[in-house]
């Protein structure tokens, strides 16, 4: 379970178990962004994420 919400929102309390990942981290201005993309389990499939064979994901 992902926690999208800026850090200050997510220390002020969350779902028991969600990391936080700011949404602002996925600006494709992250030099970073494809690895956390991977990591949640997309694969890059010409330029769109593919997430179909990702486990489950749920982002709020």
């Amino acid at each position: 379970m992902v926690d999208a919400r800026l850090p200050e929102w997510f220390a002020k309390g969350t779902i028991p178990g969600a990391v936080n990942v700011p949404f602002s981290t996925l600006d494709q201005s992250n030099p970073y962004r494809d690895q956390i993309l991977a990591a949640l389990g997309g694969k890059n499939a010409g330029g769109a994420w593919d997430f179909t064979n990702a486990r489950e994901l749920t982002l709020f």
